[in-house]
């Protein structure tokens, strides 16, 4: 029997919450970060760093959630190939070059520090300046994916043998993650693979949990425990945040504890409830899902701009807080519907035809 919390049927595979998961994680680091600009602080600092988790565990999430499931042959190989390089490349593409262009020619104050010697690294998807360390490791993470797809096809004997092995070479991971840079993708790959096991746990339970109360109370208490982070107690500041600062941030990302936050959420946040799709289904948290690649890499040069306009001097820091977030919506907004979506139309299909001709070739 259906329980109050169904609201009608959705997909199977598109998850409406997880859009305002995104969105919502994008918001967080936004929040942030701009109190560096001036701005009045809203959240703890270090909250930031529990929503760039969430975006790895949530790209593993979403990899597995759609392709795991899936046999593995060229034409499948390359439609995942063109789709990944036409969501990632094009937007990153053109703002590194638009830093390298305004650090080196018309601003040396840029938010972005671009130099000519960090420009091939980043190109590259092996850049560290700012915020572009996290674009590496996803990337990374995505070339990597392919392996781990062609070996889970291979070892179908069993329904849970994929995630046995998924799981495993997380673990395995998560032991020697302490031995590799910060900004390396074996330093994260455990929590991208960690949410590649959520969905394979997800997959069984689903006809069990969507719509259903349990899914309701493991959301409802992880927005609870959210709020309690929020808060930021002293006496609960060691379970929560990282201490002391720790520069690459191995000590933050090999936390367990940090780590299953975000786990739980994602995993929580996969089944639909009236509380989930209301909260984050709706249509402002979906449309800030949807901006957030972009939101993420612009919001630094968009605040950094209006604080040099002395816009927050102005306006004082919660009016201007207020017009940075709007500003920042709405450069998501326009680079989206100017640079992501138009990139997309014009590359996937080019690129699947050939990189699946390729893929059709004699080894």
């Amino acid at each position: 029997m259906r329980s109050p919390t169904h609201p009608g049927p959705a997909s199977s595979s598109h998850v409406p919450p997880l859009d305002g998961i995104r969105g919502l994680s994008a918001v967080i680091i936004v929040l942030t970060h701009a109190p560096k600009l001036g701005l009045t602080p809203l959240l703890p600092d270090d909250l930031g760093n529990y929503a760039v988790m969430v975006f790895f565990a949530l790209s593993g999430f979403l990899m597995g959630h759609l392709y795991l499931h899936k046999p593995f042959d060229g034409p499948s190989a390359a439609h995942y190939v063109a789709a990944r390089i036409a969501r990632i490349v094009p937007l990153y593409y053109v703002i590194v070059l638009w830093a390298w262009v305004m650090f080196n020619f018309v601003d040396p104050s840029f938010f972005y520090a671009m130099t000519t010697s960090a420009l091939p690294r980043h190109l590259a998807f092996f850049g560290s300046v700012s915020y572009f360390w996290t674009i590496g490791p996803e990337v990374q993470f995505y070339a990597i994916f392919v392996t781990l797809w062609w070996a889970v096809a291979k070892a179908r004997a069993g329904a849970m043998l994929p995630v046995t092995l998924v799981l495993g070479a997380a673990a395995l991971l998560f032991v020697l993650q302490p031995l590799f840079p910060g900004i390396t993708i074996f330093s994260k790959l455990h929590i991208f693979l960690g949410g590649v096991a959520i969905a394979g746990l997800r997959r069984p339970l689903a006809g069990t949990l969507q719509h259903s109360w349990p899914a309701f109370a493991m959301q409802a208490g992880l927005v609870g425990l959210c709020f309690v982070m929020w808060l930021d107690p002293p006496a609960l500041r060691v379970l929560f945040y990282t201490s002391p600062r720790d520069h690459l941030l191995n000590v933050y990302y090999g936390d367990l504890r940090r780590i299953m936050v975000a786990f739980m959420l994602i995993f929580a946040f996969s089944f639909e409830t009236r509380f989930a799709n209301g909260l984050l289904a709706n249509r402002f948290a979906r449309s800030l899902g949807t901006y957030s690649y972009s939101i993420y890499l612009l919001h630094g040069p968009v605040l950094w701009g209006l604080e040099r306009a002395g816009l927050f001097a102005a306006t004082g820091p919660a009016p201007g807080f207020a017009i940075g977030l709007a500003a920042v919506y709405a450069v998501g907004w326009l680079s989206f519907t100017v640079i992501e979506m138009p990139a997309q139309r014009l590359l996937r299909k080019p690129l699947t035809r050939v990189l699946a001709g390729r893929a059709a070739l004699p080894a």
